[in-house]
């Protein structure tokens, strides 16, 4: 398929409206998922109380690790290894503030 042609999103929820799938296929009928965008398939699990455990892209699969405070303190990314950080507030926008030198 070409870049202007149609597609359209499919997405999953478990019990507690939380995603855990998240489809692209090419087309407009959402009855016809045979052709789906490559590269453009999500999947996710949680634990008990809503904190991200995986994210899943085709093949690849991030891992998350929550404190006690349910603030995610790590992050595992396939071919980066492990990233701990905290979160940080600028201008609005959530970003990531490495853990090493605070001087």
């Amino acid at each position: 398929m070409n870049k202007f042609c149609s597609a359209f999103n499919l997405y999953g929820y478990n019990s507690r409206s939380e995603v855990i799938t998240g489809d692209r296929y090419w087309g407009a009928n959402l009855n016809d998922t045979s052709d789906p965008v490559s590269g453009q398939s999500y999947g996710y699990q949680y634990d008990n109380i809503g904190n991200r455990q995986t994210a899943n892209r085709g093949t690849s699969t991030e891992n998350y690790t929550a404190n006690n405070l349910n603030q995610y303190s790590q992050r595992t990314i396939p071919g980066k290894g492990v990233q701990g950080h905290s979160v940080m507030e600028n201008k609005g926008k959530t970003g990531v503030k490495s853990e090493q030198s605070r001087e």
